[in-house]
């Protein structure tokens, strides 16, 4: 699913560049926002799985770190490629450089998968009645035949 949201946010952004008109601009943005609904909280929940439990913090911080000089970059550069090449670049490698980027996370999903922490044991909660004592074990009759 992750993989289909990270396409649909790729196209949708992509079409922008042959959109004309507020109603196709519209379709791109329900578009890329289905996408980007869809894949939420996935790369937040990859991190922590991945991380040690003692590190999830600094892994969740760097993490966020990337997308924040990811921004900048992409409005630096875009900005520049827009101005120098033209729109049309800017849209085509929005398209491929998200669908590739999309295929490339689903191509390492299986490795993901095997690194991921197990889930920690969920604490009792302070409302539930305490469990009843366990029954004692009692030894199994023997017959003497």
């Amino acid at each position: 699913m992750y993989v289909a949201g990270s396409v649909l946010v790729a196209v949708g952004i992509a079409l922008t560049g042959v959109a004309h008109g507020p109603w196709a601009y519209a379709g791109t943005v329900v578009l890329w926002s289905v996408g980007e609904a869809t894949v939420g909280g996935v790369p937040g929940a990859i991190v922590a799985g991945l991380a040690p439990e003692y590190a999830r913090g600094r892994y969740q911080g760097a993490f966020q770190w990337t997308w924040g000089i990811a921004r900048f970059a992409a409005l630096s550069v875009g900005t520049g490629v827009y101005a120098a090449a033209g729109p049309a670049v800017v849209w085509w490698f929005s398209a491929v450089a998200g669908t590739a980027a999309a295929l490339g996370v689903g191509a390492l999903a299986p490795r993901i998968a095997r690194r991921q922490s197990p889930p920690l044991p969920l604490p009792p909660s302070p409302l539930a009645p305490p469990a009843p004592p366990a029954a004692p074990v009692l030894p199994e009759p023997t017959s003497a035949g």
